[in-house]
């Protein structure tokens, strides 16, 4: 099986002249001469075209130059076949064709020459889009993401990003979105790599891995969410035996490239995990910067965006160790005063070796504030679990009572964690460690933390 996470990219065009700067990107995946033919013969594969964009120091009278690897056919270099678009001048959120625009073709070079018939816009950027319409004098169609296998337009058609003026700074390159590193963590010393293969015996003692990927690029949420409540089937685990779905305990996104999933397995089985690549699979965020030249499919197995780029690694599970019965207690707790939020760890000695989400609400993390010898209690602005269930932050509101004119008086807050916090196999909390929880004593309370009730805008 080839290395899923070796990244290829490739700079098309960047050349600085007189103050102007030029940068370019391909929307699909660059042209990689190693890349294995899959259902297609060399003499078909060196056919097809696929082209790059020479090395030019693009200013506003110059034109684009567009270098193809094969003969084309001039017919199919055409105004329907070959556009430009012209981003807005702010953040470029929004594109319209540029009209004004000259094509021809260079058989001697196999060059398209793209200018701007009244000369380009000062800084601004440009998006050209060459289409499967665009043919080789041999009749192939394009071949804009190089895998040398001829697709649907979706990963043919070829885009590239230039800017023209001093303020188009730094090269922007688009690529398929690939995976930088995966493992699967079943709560003890050992953390298994899930990007060479797959893992064998992995310990399941108390029946929760999390499951690690990260991606080079930022990830469009909308591809690994249906909701916020509900996974997406582009990152799936599933009982490889009786083909059944494993349920997440809790999954989410722990930076913008970072899914992290927590499941529950049994032990002695083997489970298939997917992470689902392809047009409709996991893709790259929405550019900030260039909101338009976005699409970036999953890059799967060979670094080459195409229709099938699913990754699929198996993991088989190991019991190991003894259960115990012990119920789960405060492990320690803390108030960041950065971010106005409480930290409650737990220790869980019992088989799940997790907390149960359901219980970790605001009925039973309760913000009580003191201030004037009264005790009331806060709405949590929000509460976030920790991704092995053993942890819980509670975010303190930027506005509370009291309010006092224009004066914002600190008050005195704390966490009250209550009893029926329990672990996810049914044990309540023990806070006076007689071994017994869910008890009237067994509540527990966080020291004192003074907080400014009425936190400045921006602050």
């Amino acid at each position: 099986m080839k290395n899923i996470f070796t990244g290829l990219l490739m700079i098309g065009l960047c050349g600085i002249g007189a103050g102007y700067l030029i940068s370019c990107a391909k929307l699909q995946s660059p042209v990689s001469p190693d890349t294995n033919l899959i259902g297609v013969g060399n003499s078909q594969a060196a056919e097809m075209p696929h082209v790059h964009i020479v090395d030019s120091t693009l200013l506003t009278s110059q034109a684009l130059l567009i270098d193809f690897y094969t003969a084309m056919d001039p017919a199919s270099l055409n105004s329907s076949t070959v556009k430009v678009y012209q981003m807005s001048d702010t953040v470029n959120t929004t594109e319209t064709q540029y009209t004004g625009i000259s094509i021809s073709y260079d058989a001697a070079l196999k060059r398209l020459k793209v200018a701007a018939t009244v000369g380009w816009d000062d800084n601004r950027y440009y998006r050209v889009h060459l289409t499967t319409g665009v043919k080789s004098a041999a009749g192939r169609q394009l071949d804009g993401n190089g895998n040398r296998i001829p697709e649907s337009s979706t990963f043919d058609n070829y885009n590239a990003q230039f800017g023209v003026g001093a303020p188009m700074s730094g090269i922007y390159m688009l690529s398929p979105i690939n995976i930088a590193n995966a493992s699967i963590d079943a709560g003890g010393a050992t953390d298994y790599s899930l990007t060479t293969g797959n893992v064998g015996e992995v310990s399941v003692s108390y029946g929760y891995v999390t499951i690690t990927v990260t991606f080079d690029s930022d990830v469009d949420q909308s591809t690994v969410f249906v909701d916020t409540a509900t996974m997406h089937t582009n990152f799936s685990l599933v009982n490889d035996v009786t083909g059944s779905p494993v349920s997440p305990v809790q999954v989410t996104m722990t930076s913008s490239s970072i899914i992290q999933g927590v499941f529950q397995l049994a032990g002695n089985t083997r489970y298939k995990l997917t992470v689902r690549g392809g047009a409709s699979g996991i893709r790259s965020s929405n550019d900030a910067a260039q909101a338009l030249l976005r699409g970036r499919y999953f890059g799967g197995e060979d670094t080459v965006a195409e229709a099938a780029d699913d990754v699929i690694r198996y993991i088989y599970t190991m019991t190991d160790g003894d259960v115990s019965t012990a119920p789960p207690s405060v492990d320690g707790a803390g108030y960041n005063s950065g971010n106005r939020s409480f930290t409650i760890n737990f220790n869980i000695p019992s088989g799940s070796g997790q907390m149960s989400a359901a219980t970790l609400t605001a009925a039973n993390l309760k913000l009580i504030g003191e201030y004037n010898s009264e005790t009331y209690s806060i709405q949590p602005k929000r509460i976030v679990i920790g991704a092995y269930l053993a942890s819980v932050e509670i975010y303190v509101p930027d506005s509370f009572y009291p309010a006092s004119g224009t004066s914002t008086p600190n008050v005195n807050v704390r966490v009250k964690v209550s009893r029926k916090v329990m672990s996810t196999d049914g044990y309540s909390l023990d806070s006076d460690g007689d071994g017994v929880g869910g008890q009237e004593d067994d509540d527990y309370l966080t020291n004192w933390y003074s907080v400014d009730s009425q936190k400045e805008p921006g602050v």
